[in-house]
């Protein structure tokens, strides 16, 4: 139950770069139906570093999808080895606040200059 509660947490700080970092029409566009959601978005393009968002985003990495089997590993994300974001485990085991995670990701935000980010 404490790692459940970790993974959210660790969830939820994915959630806000993602939504930081995407590219707006690419997270307005994404369904969220599988997996794959890093593979489909685009970053922004604007910082400093260009880096995919599944390289910027992630602050850990777990060893599976099972809930009853997951553990914390080294990254970087790749599912053809078994190494998947917190942000993937809650959105396919559709676990708690998921949907809140979401709707914060495709929510419109304001920069500093009052542009739409």
């Amino acid at each position: 139950m404490e790692k459940l509660k970790e993974i959210i947490k660790l969830a939820d700080e994915e959630a806000g770069s993602l939504k930081y970092y995407g590219w707006r029409e690419s997270r307005d566009k994404e369904t969220f139906e599988d997996i794959e959601f890093y593979d489909r978005m685009v970053p922004i393009g604007y910082a400093k570093v260009v880096l995919p968002l599944d390289r910027r985003c992630p602050r850990s990495f777990l060893s599976s999808l099972d809930i009853n089997d997951v553990q914390f590993v080294s990254g970087p994300r790749n599912h053809s080895k078994g190494v998947y974001t917190p942000l993937e485990f809650i959105i396919y085991n559709k676990i708690g606040p998921y949907q809140d995670f979401i709707k914060r990701i495709k929510e419109v935000w304001y920069g500093v200059s009052g542009t739409v980010k």
